[in-house]
């Protein structure tokens, strides 16, 4: 009889030991891919982006990161190219095994990474691809900002109320610039004049004769749509050069806080625009604005885009803690979120991915925007 109770004594031994041991935590890094551009024409916005992103990290790693485990960014320089985003997606899949990608790139690099993240089934998000085309593009893909179909559809509802019926647009033959104009002509074209379009391709640096050719067939406004700041500082240096009164309208690029605004304040002066609405001028946000400024020197340029990228790391912190890294639930999830309180004050995600919102227009006078 004593041989019987020996294994069972021992088995209750061995039960209270296993409740009494604590359980081993996983405090091992938590890796995030990350697309940027950081060369090339868009390597301004994509340095900006990698900084908003990092003072995002380090705030949430202060905070604990999630359940204890350090978000670990992993970068990777697309140079805003859809090649080179493909290239950039593709090594964070199958080198680093990232289970989410913050994809803070020009939509025309994101649109072809799309596929292969959902074939890997890994997440994809962006703060900052705005193109219609990402719309509902993947069960697994979502973002922070709304389509550049309301930007588009802004300005031409500007353009009409200002009876221009002439406009001629000159636009980057990216995705991005190419959405706003298809949304802008969509609207326009039904209810005013006529629209002459110039387009230009990546790397362009003359833009002399096509802005000749739009000023040879006398528009009421010139809207121009440039794919990057670099881009847009070469155009305007141009258009600079002609001294042509013009009316303006301009992509987002023009934002009112960019670096070729305050650059070419009077060649800009009275210019439209359609921006992203910002979020309130909370202390959070104020004391976040003023840090950047004295860690890099520089004010935070596109506050709107910057406020977006921020709060899409809080936004996938919480769906890492709520789900794991468990891609196909987290971006279900995101589909849900309602009036989700960030810099941004308040994002609200459809079951198409996209950011629930509009475009304000507003007019660039002595540097700064006003709400038209």
């Amino acid at each position: 009889m004593k041989k019987i109770y020996i294994p069972l004594l021992i088995l209750a031994v061995l039960l209270v030991w296993s409740y009494t041991i604590p359980n081993k935590v996983d405090t091992s890094p938590l890796t995030i891919g990350v697309s940027v551009p950081l060369s090339g024409d868009a390597a301004g916005l994509g340095e900006f982006l990698q900084n908003v992103s990092n003072m995002a990290i380090e705030k949430i790693n202060s905070e604990g990161g999630v359940h204890g485990r350090m978000i670990s960014p992993i970068y990777e320089d697309d140079a805003c190219s859809p090649a080179k985003s493909v290239s950039a997606v593709r090594k964070l899949i199958s080198v680093d095994a990232v289970k989410a990608i913050v994809i803070s790139t020009c939509s025309g690099a994101v649109v072809p990474t799309v596929s292969i993240a959902t074939e890997n089934k890994v997440l994809l998000v962006s703060g900052v691809a705005t193109s219609p085309t990402l719309t509902n593009s993947s069960p697994l893909f979502a973002r922070t900002v709304p389509s550049d179909t309301s930007q588009g559809v802004a300005l031409a509802e500007y353009a009409i109320t200002k009876g221009f019926k002439n406009v001629s647009i000159i636009f980057e033959n990216t995705d991005y610039p190419t959405s706003i104009q298809e949304a802008f002509v969509n609207t326009y074209s039904k209810s005013a004049g006529t629209v002459s379009l110039e387009s230009f391709v990546p790397g362009t640096t003359d833009f002399r004769s096509i802005l000749a050719k739009a000023k040879s067939t006398n528009p009421d406004a010139l809207f121009l749509i440039p794919g990057s700041p670099a881009v847009a500082d070469r155009l305007t240096n141009d258009f600079a050069k002609l001294n042509w009164n013009v009316p303006l309208l301009g992509g987002d690029i023009y934002s009112s806080n960019s670096e070729v605004v305050k650059k070419y304040k009077t060649v800009v002066e009275g210019m439209a625009i359609a921006e992203q609405r910002t979020g309130p001028d909370t202390p959070a946000y104020i004391e976040f604005r003023n840090a950047y400024k004295q860690r890099y020197g520089k004010d935070l340029l596109y506050e709107s885009r910057a406020q977006a990228q921020y709060d899409l790391w809080f936004i996938l912190r919480d769906g890492l803690e709520k789900f794991g890294e468990d891609p196909e639930k987290i971006a279900s999830w995101m589909r849900t979120i309602k009036d989700y309180q960030g810099f941004a004050g308040g994002i609200t995600i459809g079951a198409n991915g996209d950011a629930i919102g509009g475009h304000t227009v507003k007019v660039l006078r002595n540097g700064k925007a006003e709400v038209y």
